[in-house]
């Protein structure tokens, strides 16, 4: 019987923050966490997917940054500390209409699976 290849999983793990009371800069400055890549505020245009489309809401993303194939609770780890030092859960700090979430994407090659 031969070895099976080891297929890296990739992951990738954000925490967002959705509102349409404030601007992306307001809401950054007032957390205490810059913004990653693909965060927007309301009314910008979405240059990825539809074409023209604008957002609705200011999307403050904060992303891993550690290499997409470490384990997925380090990326967890990873988030989880940026928000609890920063002030996202005190209060009175998120407006009112915040919408909160996570999404975590576990990403493999089914065509790299190797069972011999």
């Amino acid at each position: 019987m031969k070895k099976l290849k080891k297929n890296p999983r990739k992951h990738l793990i954000s925490f967002e923050i959705r509102t349409k009371s404030i601007s992306l800069d307001v809401l950054s400055k007032k957390i205490g966490i810059n913004p990653s890549s693909g965060s927007r505020n309301k009314g910008q245009k979405n240059k990825s997917g539809k074409k023209n489309r604008i957002e609705k809401y200011t999307r403050f993303r904060l992303f891993s940054n550690l290499p997409k194939t470490k384990d997925l609770g380090k990326h967890l780890d990873l988030i989880i500390r940026q928000v609890e030092k920063s002030k996202t859960f005190k209060k009175g700090i998120l407006p009112r209409d915040k919408h909160l979430s996570v999404c975590i994407a576990d990403i493999f090659d089914f065509n790299k699976q190797a069972y011999y």
